[in-house]
């Protein structure tokens, strides 16, 4: 990718005024050299606007670090170039991401007198069902993907099913939850789709371990012959899901808890350090932990995805409340919700317990009206789980 970059800085120096090689350059760079690419990327979408949709795209998804007004500032530019990009997947994302509900719900009417509902192009079950687990009502997301549960594209009912299991997690229906994904497992097995199956092992996993409960004997043994195939993941990835089974096995063998911390440690991806926060805390110790995350500055996703757990750990170190808070609050931007759903609901129990003790009722009643709407079914007991969560 290096000497693609060059090449490419070489083609623009030589070549700016050509369109091909100002937007390629622009799309190529972004993630590498940002400030750089940015203005490219802003001189394409001025001056060669029709050339400007890979690269404004590129814009918004592969920069580490999010950025929400740029984001919406290039995703309206594009929508200027293209009007129908404004039903696009990503700038839902980028709305659901924001909590930007009722913008979302308007913005889905607007599409859907466009394409028409369920077209091949945008399929608007789908993105209700997102939002509707942004707007915290895992049974009308629920309600709403089902009828695509068993549409013959396949990569259509995968996405449904996600939701589906999305919906209950963050509703607290944790054990039909572990049931749906182990069944999504062995399905995605016999679809030979092994990496997505490995994903959703993985959940499954962590949800377990969060939990307090066992994953089952069948479910272990399936993560482990995923794991033996060559499934083309860069090799964090193992350790990673490696780090969950170990997090939910309280006999886990010390060598190999510390096999993987080492490996996640030594990752060049800032985020697989987060991966290991349990098993440190396990072997080393909750200020060994604190050492280690201090001062990373991992990618927007793996801070959404750990920092229930970061939140916990600097509670249990006396840190600032003001830093606590900030991570319950970020616990709760609802992306990966399949993954970290559970997290969501109990990041907003153990906030507002902090705020009533410090006397903040108003914003503690707000957090508690959220936790009972998303956790109306939910399974007996939760509540006293996450509040037990070390």
């Amino acid at each position: 990718l290096d000497e693609a970059i060059r090449l490419m800085r070489q083609a623009y120096r030589d070549a700016p005024e050509d369109p091909d090689v100002a937007g390629l350059y622009a799309a190529l760079v972004v993630d590498r050299a940002s400030q750089e690419g940015f203005a490219v990327i802003e001189r394409v979408a001025s001056d060669f606007p029709t050339y400007a949709h890979v690269p404004l795209t590129n814009a918004v998804s592969a920069p580490a670090q999010r950025d929400s007004a740029r984001n919406q500032r290039y995703l309206a530019r594009l929508a200027e170039i293209q009007p129908e990009k404004e039903c696009e997947e990503l700038q839902f994302g980028e709305l659901i991401h924001d909590g930007k509900v009722e913008e979302a719900r308007r913005r889905l009417t607007r599409c859907k007198l466009l394409h028409g509902s369920d077209d091949g192009a945008f399929l608007s079950s789908l993105t209700l069902g997102a939002i509707e687990i942004d707007a915290l009502e895992p049974a009308r997301a629920r309600d709403a993907v089902s009828p695509l549960l068993g549409d013959p594209r396949d990569y259509v009912r995968t996405e449904a099913v996600r939701l589906t299991i999305a919906s209950q997690v963050l509703g607290g229906e944790i054990d039909a939850a572990l049931v749906a994904l182990e069944s999504e497992v062995t399905r995605l097995v016999d679809q030979e789709n092994p990496r997505v199956a490995l994903q959703r092992a993985a959940s499954a996993v962590r949800i377990a371990g969060l939990t307090g409960r066992t994953p089952s004997k069948a479910l272990l043994e399936r993560v482990e012959a995923l794991l033996a195939q060559p499934l083309g993941m860069p090799p964090a990835a193992g350790h990673r899901v490696r780090a969950f089974v170990l997090r939910a096995d309280p006999a886990a063998s010390p060598a190999r808890m510390k096999e993987t911390i080492d490996a996640l440690l030594a990752s060049d991806q800032v985020g697989d350090r987060f991966y290991a926060l349990p098993l440190l805390r396990r072997t080393r110790g909750d200020l060994e932990a604190v050492r280690v995350i201090a001062h990373a500055e991992p990618a927007t996703r793996a801070r959404v995805l750990h920092a229930l757990e970061v939140a916990i750990l600097l509670e249990r170190t006396g840190a600032l409340d003001a830093s606590i808070d900030a991570h319950y609050r970020l616990a709760m931007t609802p992306i990966a919700v399949d993954l970290t759903g559970f997290d969501k609901i109990a990041a907003r129990v153990r906030l507002a317990a902090r705020l009533e003790k410090r006397g903040e009722k108003e914003e503690a009643g707000r957090l508690r009206a959220e936790v009972a709407r998303a956790w109306a079914n939910a399974d007996p007991g939760l509540e006293k789980i996450a509040l037990e969560l070390k």
